[in-house]
C-alpha cells in the first residue's frame, strides 16, 4: 500500500520516506518536552525537528505544527526553545535557498504532465483498517481518556487531515511559491495515516480488552482478527513490488566517462530513453533531452548553455545529416540515422535495448 508507511519498498530509503519514518520519533520528543519535561528535551526536540525538515520539509513542517499545537494545549510557553533550535538547524538550508530564490526570481515548475491523484475510494482503501479504528479510537478517548488528552489526539489527526482537505480543494491547477508540489494532497496522506495510528492503537487495545473481559479465548480471537486485517496490506504491497517486471536496461560494450558530452542519433521516444539510460549509467551529459521527459539539470545549467532550440537543431542535424554537435565525443546511433560526417569519431562497440542494436562511436 503505497500511501501508508510500510516495508513494501525497503531499498533504497529515499529522503522523503526517511523523514516520514523519523516523524513519530520527533513527535515523541516533542510530547516529552511539552509534558513538563526538562528544558533540554525541548532543545533536543527542536533540533530533531530541524534535522527532519532538512531531510523532508513536509515532515519537518508537520512536526513543527504539531509541537506548537501541543504546547498551546498544555499552555507550555517554553516551547520557544524548540522553535529556536529548529530554526537554527533548518537555516543551514533555508538561508542559501532564500538567497537563490531571490537571485533567480523564485521557483520554476518544470512539471508539464498533469498530476494524477487518488480518488476518494482509493484513498479509503489505502488507509485501510487504520481509518475506522482511528475514528473509533478518537471517540473512545473522548468518552474515557484514561490519562490521554482528547484535544491532543484530535490535534494530531486534524493537522494532516486539514492539509489533505486544503490540498484537494486548492491544489487543482494552483501553485504555492511558484510550484504546485506543495499543494499535492497525496503528499500529506502518509502523515494522516501516522496520526490515525495513535487513536487506532487505543481502539485496538480497548477492543481486545473488551473481548478478553468476556473470555480469554475471545480476547485472543479479537487480537488475531486485528492483526489479520492490518498485516496483509504490507504483505500484498511487498508481493506486488517483487512481481513487478523490471524494465529493460541499456547494455553497451563501451560507455563514456562522466566528463564526456554525448549525443543520441535516433528518433523519439526511444532517443530520450537511451539518453537517460546513458546518463543513469555514467553521469555523462547529453546534448538534447526533451524537458518533459527528462527533468535533468546538468551542472553547467547556470552558465548559460545553448538554448533548447539550439540543442534540438543540433539533434535534428545529427539524425538527418550526420553533423556531430560541438563538443560531442560520444554518439549512440540507430541504423536509420545518417552516417556521421565527423572523421574524429570511430566505432567503439554496440548498445542493446529491447531487442534493438545501436552503434556507438567515440572520439579517437
Amino acid at each position: 500500500n503505497v500511501f501508508v508507511p510500510a516495508l513494501g519498498n525497503v531499498p533504497p530509503l529515499i529522503p522523503r520516506e526517511l523523514s516520514v519514518c523519523l516523524a513519530p520519533l520527533v513527535l515523541w520528543l516533542l510530547v516529552r518536552g511539552v509534558g513538563r519535561g526538562p528544558h533540554r528535551i525541548l532543545w533536543a526536540a527542536g533540533a530533531a525537528v530541524g534535522f527532519v525538515f532538512l531531510i523532508g520539509p513536509v515532515a519537518g513542517g508537520f512536526c513543527a505544527i504539531w509541537g506548537v499545537g501541543l504546547a498551546g494545549l498544555a499552555r507550555r510557553a517554553a516551547v520557544w526553545r524548540a522553535l529556536v533550535a529548529a530554526a537554527v538547524v533548518a537555516a543551514v538550508w533555508l538561508a542559501p535557498l532564500a538567497v537563490a530564490y531571490h537571485r533567480y526570481g523564485g521557483f520554476v515548475s518544470i512539471t508539464h504532465i498533469t498530476a494524477v491523484n487518488p480518488t476518494l475510494a482509493q484513498t479509503l482503501v489505502a488507509l485501510g483498517i487504520v481509518l475506522p479504528l482511528g475514528v473509533v479510537g478518537i471517540i473512545a478517548v473522548a468518552r474515557r481518556p484514561e490519562g490521554m488528552s482528547p484535544g491532543a489526539v484530535v490535534l494530531l489527526v486534524a493537522v494532516p487531515g486539514a492539509a489533505c482537505a486544503l490540498g484537494a480543494v486548492l491544489g487543482h491547477r494552483s501553485d504555492l511559491l511558484g510550484t504546485p508540489a506543495l499543494l499535492r494532497w497525496s503528499r500529506y496522506l502518509p502523515f494522516l495515516a501516522l496520526a490515525l495510528a495513535v487513536p487506532a492503537g487505543v481502539a485496538a487495545q480497548r477492543l481486545v480488552g473488551l473481548a478478553r473481559g468476556v473470555t480469554r479465548v475471545a480476547g485472543l480471537a479479537a487480537a488475531v482478527a486485528v492483526v489479520a486485517v492490518a498485516v496483509p496490506s504490507t504483505v500484498l504491497a511487498t508481493d506486488a513490488v517483487v512481481r513487478q517486471p523490471f524494465p529493460d536496461q541499456l547494455a553497451c560494450t563501451a560507455l563514456p566517462a562522466q566528463s564526456d558530452l554525448t549525443a543520441v542519433a535516433m528518433r523519439q521516444p526511444i532517443a530520450d530513453e537511451v539518453a537517460m539510460d546513458v546518463f543513469a549509467d555514467t553521469g555523462a551529459g547529453s546534448v538534447f533531452l526533451r524537458i518533459v521527459h527528462s527533468k535533468v539539470r546538468f551542472k553547467t545549467w547556470l552558465e548559460r548553455p545553448p538554448t533548447q532550440a539550439q540543442r534540438k537543431a543540433w539533434d535534428h542535424a545529427l539524425l538527418r545529416r550526420g553533423a556531430v554537435p560541438p563538443g560531442v565525443s560520444w554518439v549512440v546511433a540507430s541504423r536509420a540515422a545518417a552516417p556521421l560526417a565527423d572523421s574524429r569519431l570511430s566505432s567503439a562497440g554496440t548498445c542493446r535495448l529491447k531487442g534493438h542494436v545501436y552503434r556507438v562511436y567515440r572520439d579517437r
